[in-house]
């Protein structure tokens, strides 16, 4: 199939903190992905997006802020790729199987796109695991999502089946084990997984991460 005008990379970049320590997405991604797209359609509009969080801890993170500290910025202006805080972006109240509350989805979303999720090698508290599944979460453009933790397999889920990634990464250069999905240890694990299947990317993370599944 041929690649649609709009391609939407979905970093992790859930706390302004460094990729080396493991919990963010490294920002040069963007020149490796937008050099790949426009070599299969030059005139590819690619655009880099995430939303504001809230921390357990009730700190608020503008995701504006998280763009021009991690990098992201730089290497967006440096590849000519836009980056979109969805958090600002128009939405439209969407309900989810499994949530009894609505959520928010950007409208650029219900657009024609092929989206593109890079995650990171990661455990966490909730879900044991972080990585292609639950970046999902980061779609939505409400910053305070404490409210699905409760529901917090039904709403990856319900996301997933409503905006399957059509590329899945899992950039396991530098993995995080602890606590996660912020605190926690670096480990060098040397290892990319690719894949169009997020489900079976993150079992492959998974066996890798020695997490049963």
């Amino acid at each position: 199939a041929s690649l649609p005008q709009q391609v939407l990379i979905k970093p992790n970049l859930c706390d302004i903190t460094s990729w080396e320590t493991g919990a963010t997405t490294d920002p040069r991604w963007t020149g490796v992905l937008a050099r790949e797209l426009r070599a299969v359609r030059p005139d590819v509009r690619i655009r880099v997006v995430e939303s504001d969080a809230v921390s357990a801890y009730k700190h608020y993170r503008s995701c504006d802020e998280t763009f021009e500290r991690l990098g992201w910025a730089d290497a967006a202006r440096e590849e000519k790729v836009e980056l979109i805080n969805l958090s600002r972006a128009d939405t439209v109240e969407v309900r989810l199987d499994g949530l009894p509350m609505p959520v928010r989805i950007p409208q650029i979303f219900l657009e024609e796109m092929y989206l593109i999720s890079v995650a990171n090698l990661k455990v966490h508290p909730y879900t044991r695991m972080t990585g292609v599944l639950k970046n999902s979460l980061g779609l939505l453009a409400d910053a305070d999502i404490s409210s699905l933790h409760p529901y917090l397999s039904a709403a990856i889920g319900s996301l997933h089946k409503l905006l399957p990634p059509d590329l899945c990464i899992v950039d396991g250069r530098i993995g995080l084990e602890g606590r996660g999905p912020i605190l926690g240890d670096a480990v060098r694990a040397n290892t990319l997984l690719v894949g169009n299947d997020a489900l079976a990317v993150d079992e492959a993370a998974c066996r890798l991460m020695g997490i049963p599944t």
